[in-house]
């Protein structure tokens, strides 16, 4: 069983392992002297006081969700093994199989996920004097990218949409961008150069995720590093899943043309999110216009705010639009009713469509 573990282990060397037991999860050697104190876990040992001693650690198979919420708030991720045949049919060791890998970034559990928050996994390919980055939310098929002239701005938007996790090369990224990252205690991911995609292999990508034959519909040149961004980003989304993420079928170019931009420092001087005095939501602007009554209206609301429009017919589009419910009472309170009804069709369905279903 510790051979077949240290297999396991040595596929995900980056990864707490979760191998199941029985009734539960157990964690070894190293993993197991990491998170026994972030589980709040007694550590102990398998062949205890012998020349093959093996720390260990373990959690219930029937709270996995508690224990591994407290992993992935701690910035780690995970490789679930699973059982995946009978014990009583098993002939020897019971046959196990790593049957998802959870990343901070790559949350699909809605008891792990904030509803009106985006869970986004930030992918940054930088070029010379220019940079592009992906936000992927898996758990709703999201797909933005942000084009950056400097890494200032690029830290604004890092910021600004706060990413539970980045993918980057490992070849490294503009000074300004690493002590972010750093300070923010980010889940960071790094990839050898050579498995990044390069500019045609990125094209093909995210062509065939888009179903489209030119990405120039988009805006996006060849060479662009945002292609790159994206690519990546689906590349390793698909890995963790185990799933080609056929919910991700269009994307988002941020541009400054049609929508302000809002750095680091304005949006906390403005308390737009949050209140300087304690940083909880109570007392911003968002506390008091965040009448929403499902996760997907409150994630657009905070969205809005993010980027607010500077384009004047999209403004007036948009006033008209909430101007037409503000006339009719009776409409707006009908509306309200149906949608408190409706939960969250979005990461529902991208739970259906990844194959996890509860």
């Amino acid at each position: 069983m510790l051979r077949h573990y240290l297999e396991v282990k040595e596929d995900h060397p980056d990864a707490v392992v979760l191998y199941r037991m029985g009734d539960f999860y157990e964690m070894f050697f190293e993993d197991a002297e990491m998170a026994a104190p972030i589980l709040e876990v007694t550590l102990t040992a398998r062949q205890k006081g012998t020349a093959s001693e093996a720390p260990m650690c373990g959690v219930p198979h029937h709270a996995l969700g508690t224990y591994l919420a407290k992993l992935l708030r701690a910035g780690l991720k995970v490789a679930i093994c699973d059982q995946v045949e009978d014990p009583a049919q098993a002939k020897g060791l019971v046959r196990r199989e790593v049957t998802r890998v959870v990343t901070p970034g790559t949350i699909i559990d809605p008891d792990l996920l904030n509803g009106d928050r985006a869970n986004y996994l930030a992918s940054i390919d930088w070029s010379g004097d220019r940079g592009g980055g992906a936000f992927l939310d898996i758990s709703t098929g999201d797909l933005a990218l942000r084009l950056w002239r400097s890494p200032e701005e690029a830290v604004d938007d890092l910021a600004l949409l706060a990413p539970r996790e980045v993918l980057t090369r490992d070849e490294g990224l503009p000074p300004a961008i690493d002590s972010w990252v750093e300070n923010q205690g980010v889940c960071r991911t790094s990839w050898p150069g050579t498995d990044w995609p390069g500019t045609r292999r990125a094209q093909e990508i995210l062509r065939n995720q888009m179903g489209t034959t030119t990405l120039k519909g988009f805006g996006l040149e060849g060479d662009e590093p945002a292609v790159r961004a994206a690519a990546a980003s689906l590349q390793y989304a698909r890995d963790t899943q185990r799933s080609d993420l056929a919910h991700v079928d269009s994307l988002r170019v941020g541009t400054v043309a049609n929508h302000a931009v809002l750095d680091a420092v304005t949006v906390a001087n403005l308390e737009i999110f949050q209140a300087q005095r304690d940083g909880r939501k109570k007392g911003s602007l968002l506390w008091v216009l965040d009448k929403t009554v499902t996760a997907p209206g409150g994630r657009k609301l905070r969205e809005w705010l993010q980027r607010p429009l500077r384009a004047t017919e999209l403004i007036a589009e948009r006033q008209d639009a909430v101007g037409e419910l503000l006339q009719s009472s009776r409409a707006r309170q009908r509306l309200q009713g149906l949608l408190a009804q409706v939960g969250d069709p979005e990461r529902v369905l991208s739970r259906a469509v990844l194959g996890v279903l509860t």
